[in-house]
Parts: C-alpha cells; sequence; structure tokens
C-alpha cells in the first residue's frame, strides 16, 4: 500500500473510532482519492486493438491502410491550387460585369425559382406520400381480419419450414461434398 493511501486509511478509522462524523466522512473521501485509478493491462489493450483491425498495439496502423503515393498527393496539391487560383481571378471579375440592380433582378429571380421548384417537389412528395398511406391502411385492413391474418400466419410458418429444409439439405449436401 503506498504511504499516501496508509496515512488516509489510518486517519479515517481513527476518526470513525472517536465517533467524528465529519472528520470521517472528509477522510473516506480522501482514502478514495487516493486510491490508483484501475488500467487495462496491455494485453488487454492489444487484444483490442487488434479486433478493431489494427495491426500493431496503440501506434500501429489499420491493416490494409495504404498512404497515397506522393503523385497523388502532388496532382490533388495542384488541382486545389489552380481551383484557389481560377476563383481568386474569376469571381471578381464575373461580379464586376453584373451591375447592382441586375445582380438583386437575378438574385430575387433565382430565389423564386428555387421555392417554386422546391414547393412542386414537395407537392409530388405528399402526392407519393398519399398513395403509399392509402395502400397501407387498405392493407391493414384486410389484414385486420381473422381469416386473411391466419391465412397470413399459415403461409408465414410454411415459408419458414421450407427455408429450414432447403438450409438443411444445403448443409448436408455441402458436407457430403466436401468429405
Amino acid at each position: 500500500m503506498n504511504p499516501k493511501l496508509h496515512r488516509a486509511v489510518i486517519h479515517w478509522l481513527n476518526s470513525e473510532r472517536r465517533d467524528r462524523e465529519e472528520t470521517a466522512e472528509r477522510a473516506l473521501e480522501r482514502v478514495f482519492r487516493s486510491l490508483p485509478l484501475p488500467a487495462p493491462s496491455r494485453a488487454l489493450l492489444d487484444r483490442t486493438l487488434l479486433e478493431l483491425g489494427f495491426s500493431e498495439g496503440v501506434t500501429g496502423a489499420p491493416v490494409g491502410a495504404v498512404a497515397p503515393h506522393w503523385a497523388l498527393r502532388a496532382i490533388a496539391t495542384v488541382a486545389l491550387a489552380l481551383s484557389g487560383l481560377a476563383v481568386a481571378l474569376f469571381v471578381p471579375a464575373l461580379l464586376a460585369s453584373f451591375s447592382l440592380s441586375r445582380t438583386l433582378d437575378w438574385l430575387v429571380d433565382v430565389g423564386a425559382g428555387f421555392l417554386t421548384g422546391l414547393s412542386q417537389r414537395l407537392a409530388d412528395g405528399y402526392l407519393v406520400w398519399d398513395v403509399v398511406a392509402r395502400a397501407g391502411n387498405t392493407a391493414a385492413e384486410a389484414v385486420a381480419t381473422p381469416q386473411v391474418f391466419g391465412l397470413m400466419l399459415v403461409i408465414l410458418l410454411l415459408g419458414s419450414a421450407t427455408f429450414r429444409f432447403l438450409a438443411s439439405l444445403v448443409v448436408v449436401e455441402g458436407s457430403s461434398y466436401h468429405a
């Protein structure tokens, strides 16, 4: 036992013996603060990381991870630099070509067109949702009768029995094939 923990336990026990409740409570808190924090073993960490797909411990790279070739990184860097240069050169020239009134008219037209298109898509979506909801309601009403529900239950049981038979047949055939 480490000395700090030992002193805290002794102080706590002495306070308890003397019936000093508040002092004993504070001493018990010091005992718990003095306890070492539990840490997982290195073997557990390695097993967990291997299970998650890391090849070597904490510093290992994921299995199958491949760093991109330097040429690909260079191409991506040049492409990003050219894109930034094009934006820096052409956007100010494009904005300068529009007058303020034409720009505001254009923005209003684009905004109105966007809202009109969005509302039309929402209306189309509502029509599709209405058809799906009505079909589901009709199917629910049909299944609500005991005769249809019983028939569906029989079909489900027959299908699962057939699936189980076919699965066992595949397993038997597969094991005899490998024998």
